[in-house]
């Protein structure tokens, strides 16, 4: 689920991807050229770094296209992002048994946009959906919360 995605197209839909720690010679990992129409919703796009000077390079708008269809991502920076879009720039926080999975203290978990995430199964094969809504990223983190009562 890592990787660096170059787009040369009108049309992009990138869905609970989990794009991180990609060292880029150009643009960013997620690299969209005049892109007009486009869905980039409910991915971890997050420590991708230029290698000639180790600046951030999550994503670049080379040509001008339009960010209004990044929706409920969690990258870097915000201030290129529209506000209202849900996006988070904390840091996502993995689980040590499970890779790309978030952990129960991430921002990323119950935050994704449930209309815009792909039905079916994540990147493992477990359900997409788990709890109230989709994760962010490629892989849903499967613990439930739980209820408990102590009585004596």
């Amino acid at each position: 689920p890592t990787g660096v995605l170059c787009i040369y197209d009108n049309r992009v839909v990138v869905r609970n991807c989990t794009i991180i720690d990609n060292t880029i010679s150009f643009g960013g990992a997620v690299y969209l050229r005049y892109c007009t129409t486009m869905s980039v919703c409910n991915n971890i796009i997050w420590n991708n770094v230029k290698a000639s000077d180790g600046t951030a390079a999550n994503f670049d708008d080379y040509g001008n296209s339009k960010f209004a269809g990044f929706v409920s991502n969690c990258t870097t920076p915000l201030s290129s992002l529209p506000a209202a879009n849900r996006n988070i720039g904390a840091a996502p926080i993995f689980t040590d048994g499970d890779p790309f999975a978030p952990a129960y203290e991430s921002p990323c978990r119950n935050a994704g946009n449930d209309d815009l995430a792909p039905k079916g199964v994540d990147f493992f094969g477990n359900p997409r959906k788990v709890s109230r809504h989709v994760d962010i990223g490629a892989v849903e983190d499967q613990k439930r919360m739980g209820f408990g009562i102590l009585v004596r």
